[in-house]
């Protein structure tokens, strides 16, 4: 498996065995998810380490599946995730989290990335969008994004 380049460095940092499974630090393969790149930000809002990521060859889209993530350290291990934006048959890669747009004490972020029929077999680009940056708000309130109540979060990812 191609592992997260990052796996590497935390594997230094926390110490980790050479030998651990990706899957127990960080959501690089989730019930079928593989992330191609993304951010790690602190939210003071969920009080949470949070990552925007996108996926790496998801059935939509190639490289446009945009997920959340959430953990207790910036290490992971990144136990829950939810899809936050699709977009089929095109691609949006290179994701980054601005937390210095984030508003109402991390409650609204915004992340932004790389729009374009790169990597999308999409013979037909959007008018005036293909190959632009497009930035997203994200409402950490919303009840979509919520860690059901009163249990672990499964090591697995959320579909819509």
């Amino acid at each position: 498996m191609n592992a997260f380049p990052l796996l590497a460095a935390v594997r230094l940092l926390a110490r980790l065995p050479a030998s651990a499974a990706p899957e127990e630090y960080f959501a690089i393969r989730v019930d079928a998810v593989e992330i191609q790149g993304g951010t790690v930000n602190w939210n003071a809002y969920r009080q949470k380490w949070i990552m925007i990521g996108v996926q790496l060859g998801g059935k939509s889209s190639h490289l446009g599946e945009v997920w959340f993530w959430e953990a207790d350290s910036a290490f992971g291990p990144w136990r829950w995730a939810k899809k936050i934006v699709t977009h089929e048959r095109y691609s949006f890669y290179n994701p980054i989290h601005h937390r210095f747009f984030d508003q109402d004490n991390g409650r609204l972020i915004y992340f932004e990335g790389t729009y374009a029929t790169t990597f999308s077999g999409n013979e037909e680009p959007t008018p005036r969008y293909d190959y632009n940056q497009i930035m997203y708000r994200l409402d950490l309130a919303d009840p979509r994004l919520k860690v059901p109540a009163g249990r672990k979060p499964p090591l697995r990812a959320v579909r819509d």
